[in-house]
């Protein structure tokens, strides 16, 4: 009886750990394909350059949407706008968790008006913060950024640059934390969101200094969500081979 007892639990931990597994690979699938769409529409953002180069990458979207991206436009009278939508969509409407992951999202809209590029923007927001990014294709404006912070439900900041930056302060100006869809609980503030806007911020308003070593390591490890599904795989795995090993020894004394 004891036997046929230990047989029970050994496949109920067997089948438990599949089922681990299963969840971990599934999640980390998940973590790799939201970061390639989202890292795929900031570069999109960051190559539209011209009339052309918005259309053509309008059409891209068009042929590529699917559950966690959306397209649309509308003429307003003044111009025509262009959106592409990225989202956690498919693990918010799950509401396994949703403290950890919260519908959030990254928006890019492209504005022409009579057939002229005027604006590139990029909003990516979180129950808890929110950044717009826009890129202004005017001539007159200072090759410089403008940081602004937005009265809203929500902390949001505003980074306005002309498109005459270089390539290397564009680039700075659109990589957004892409971490923040899949655990937007991480991305409390604007600064989270986008690194640049701390780093605009210092320029008037310098830091106090930080003693708190924590936070830091919090910040370092949990921003990564390929590699906290991995140390959560590795851990549950490694209880499941400790749960069996203990009994396998007390099988033996029986």
């Amino acid at each position: 009886m004891s036997e046929r007892r230990h047989r029970i639990v050994r496949g109920v931990l067997v089948a438990s750990a599949v089922v681990a597994v299963a969840l971990v690979l599934g999640a980390t699938t998940y973590a790799l394909r939201l970061h390639f769409i989202t890292t795929a529409l900031l570069a999109s953002a960051r190559e539209i350059q011209s009339t052309e180069d918005a259309l053509h990458q309008i059409s891209t979207w068009n042929n590529r949407r699917g559950t966690d991206s959306w397209t649309d436009s509308y003429d307003d009278g003044h111009a025509t706008h262009y959106f592409v939508r990225v989202s956690n969509n498919g693990i918010s409407r799950l509401h396994l968790a949703p403290c950890l992951a919260p519908l959030s999202a990254v928006h890019m809209r492209v504005t022409l008006r009579d057939g002229k590029l005027i604006c590139v923007s990029v909003e990516t927001w979180t129950p808890k913060a929110s950044v717009v990014v826009l890129e202004w294709f005017r001539p007159e404006m200072s090759p410089e950024f403008y940081l602004r912070y937005v009265k809203a439900a929500i902390p949001t900041a505003r980074v306005d640059f002309p498109s005459s930056l270089p390539d290397a302060e564009k680039k700075r100006a659109f990589d957004v934390s892409t971490s923040c869809l899949l655990i937007p609980r991480l991305c409390a503030t604007t600064e989270d969101l986008l690194p640049l806007v701390r780093t605009l911020r210092l320029r008037t308003t310098p830091d106090p200094p930080k003693l708190a070593f924590w936070p830091i390591l919090s910040h370092i490890y949990l921003s990564r969500p390929l590699g906290y599904s991995i140390v959560l795989g590795i851990a549950l795995s490694l209880a499941v081979c400790l749960l069996s090993a203990h009994m396998k020894r007390r099988t033996r004394r029986h």
